[in-house]
């Protein structure tokens, strides 16, 4: 972004290091949906639908006259 400040490039400059490489949003994404991926993983997989359950039948509301 033109006239943002970039902190980490200039501490590279003043320590002699090379700046890191930016980074490409993306990326950023992939490894952010990386680590919840792990994160979710801890609670134990999905358990699938059995197809052979029986379907359960729809309980209506019992009507008001009013």
């Amino acid at each position: 972004m033109p006239g943002s400040l970039d902190f980490a490039g200039m501490l590279a400059a003043l320590e002699g290091r090379r700046p890191p490489a930016p980074r490409h949003p993306l990326d950023e994404l992939a490894s952010a949906a990386d680590i919840a991926g792990l994160a979710l993983r801890s609670f134990g997989p999905e358990p699938a639908a059995d197809p052979d359950a029986p379907v359960r039948p729809v309980v209506r509301a019992p009507r008001r006259d009013g």
